[in-house]
């Protein structure tokens, strides 16, 4: 394992604007080059879809141990959308860049200025939509 720490990498841009393709893009160029790179893994509290991982697609949990882990301040950011919660795991994040892994979070725009106020290293990246 390398001493060298990974960076959080945050994707924001406006929804339909590309950010997934953006990253899975840039994520499979980097570890062609050996530089490990991955997605980031939230947690949420929506019901798995057909064909999701819990651990690779989402943490798959339930309100109250959403509600544990954000009042235990696990979380970096947080969002609710279609009455489901979302958030940004402070320990997945903090692992995985202290094994020198890259780590890219997508996030929209509220998410990106929630993340902004808090006391967290990052680069961006604002993707601007065609039109």
């Amino acid at each position: 394992m390398s001493n060298e720490k990974g960076q959080l990498i945050v994707i924001s841009a406006p929804s339909g604007a590309g950010k997934t393709s953006v990253i899975k893009n840039v994520i499979k160029k980097l570890n062609d080059e050996n530089k490990k790179s991955i997605f980031s893994v939230s947690h949420t509290t929506r019901p798995p879809r057909d064909g999701d991982i819990d651990g690779s697609d989402y943490f798959f949990v339930s309100n109250g141990i959403f509600d544990e882990l954000y009042e235990a301040g696990n979380f970096i950011e947080i969002a609710e959308v279609h009455d489901y919660k979302y958030g940004t795991s402070k320990d997945f994040i903090d692992k995985n860049i202290n094994q020198g892994i890259n780590v890219f979070l997508e996030i929209d725009v509220q998410g990106f200025q929630e993340l902004r106020s808090k006391n967290v290293e990052f680069r961006s990246v604002f993707i601007l939509p065609p039109s």
